[in-house]
């Protein structure tokens, strides 16, 4: 007899109390479920406080890699129900067709699912039902919370200086000062780090570098609130999207040496440096635009999409391929024969790559440059 290799896997979006006890009675269930059924549980995976239309849970994407390991013969992934997999129809499309190709299929335990034509028409349902439930969900938080914002109201960790009291940002006393210090120090023009260890030496208060810049920025400061500034990944929301409310709570700071403050900031902070090919590249297999790192100190170009199997090309590579071909196509177009762009500037190489190429599609063994048609 064959034994069925299967996986485990459970999740709860916050990590309230009632959630605990919910991941606890998933995992018994799962693993109830397996035994009368003769599974051999080949590893259990635990999402914690992570919504379900995120792919951004670590332990799902490692369960993912186990299950399509060659030599892994896993025959399937056990969840207690099909929106514990995911809350994203578009998600758990390409996840399990992933999954299909490596004969590995996803099992609810309290929903089961007959493999046939109606069958799949059920699980579908079933998956467009959980997705509707979610969205709707957070659409009724973020009005609830927007409805918050605009009285007043404290939603976050209190920055320093504040303790939040009836849902109000209430003054210490004792870290105001703190916040006092920094930004009388910044306006000396004291670096991030010297005023983290003169913060520590005075006030026994360890801060890092980066949260002295926090605070810096933070409107808070000066008895403004902002709801709704940042996305998920950290970048600025549109204006129109913000929810500000004046003057909620006692300021620590004054404005005017608050804003003093934001001039110095903006003066002494160092432009973006934009890579060689920033905004050109594309990847030939799925066409999303490509992110630059630094990887030992070298620019590689990669592309943002995990299941891609394009993986990443050095940056200088590429570029040595385009200006080759670049200057045989001046060379044929030029009475004046082939120009040397080797002794050019990166910012000169930059602009003539700006001025004739339209975009670059990458692969992992190929390179397609269109040119921009005058």
């Amino acid at each position: 007899m064959i034994c069925v290799k299967v996986l485990l896997y459970a999740r709860v979006s916050t990590e309230a109390q009632t959630q605990k006890h919910s991941l606890d009675a998933q995992l018994n269930a799962l693993w109830e479920f397996a035994k009368e059924m003769g599974f051999e549980v080949a590893g259990e995976y635990v999402d914690r406080g992570i919504s379900g239309r995120s792919d951004e849970r670590e332990a799902f994407l490692a369960m993912i890699r186990h299950a399509t390991t060659p030599g892994a013969s896993i025959g399937a992934i056990l969840v207690h129900k099909l929106d514990r997999f995911s809350r994203n129809r578009e998600d758990a499309i390409v996840y399990k067709a992933l999954l299909k190709k490596h004969g590995v299929s996803v099992l609810s335990i309290t929903e089961p699912v007959e493999d046939s034509p109606a069958g799949l028409l059920v699980e579908g349902i079933l998956e467009t039902i959980a997705e509707f439930y979610s969205r709707n969900l957070a659409q009724e938080v973020k009005k609830g919370q927007t409805e918050a914002a605009k009285k007043g109201q404290n939603q976050s960790e209190p920055p320093l200086g504040y303790r939040s009291v009836g849902g109000r940002l209430s003054v210490k006393p004792a870290e105001a000062e703190i916040v006092k210090f920094i930004f009388e120090r910044y306006l000396q023009r004291i670096s991030y780090r010297k005023i983290a260890g003169e913060v520590e030496a005075k006030f026994h208060k360890s801060l890092h570098p980066s949260t002295i810049a926090y605070i810096l920025r933070n409107e808070a400061y000066i008895g403004i609130r902002i709801w709704n500034k940042r996305q998920k990944d950290g970048s600025i929301r549109p204006k129109s999207d913000w929810v500000v409310k004046e003057q909620s709570h006692t300021a620590i700071i004054e404005k005017d040496l608050f804003f003093k403050v934001q001039k110095l900031l903006k003066q002494r902070s160092k432009p973006k440096s934009e890579h060689l090919l920033s905004g050109l590249c594309q990847c030939m297999i799925c066409n999303s635009p490509l992110h630059s790192q630094m990887q030992r100190g070298k620019v590689r170009l990669r592309c943002p999409e995990k299941l891609c199997p394009m993986g990443s090309v050095a940056e200088e590579k590429v570029a040595e391929a385009v200006f080759t071909d670049l200057e045989l196509l001046l060379h044929h177009a030029s009475p004046l024969g082939k120009p040397d762009l080797s002794g050019c500037n990166q910012e000169v190489r930059r602009l003539v790559l700006l001025s004739s190429i339209e975009k670059i599609l990458i692969g992992r063994t190929a390179l397609e440059i269109h040119y921009l048609s005058y």
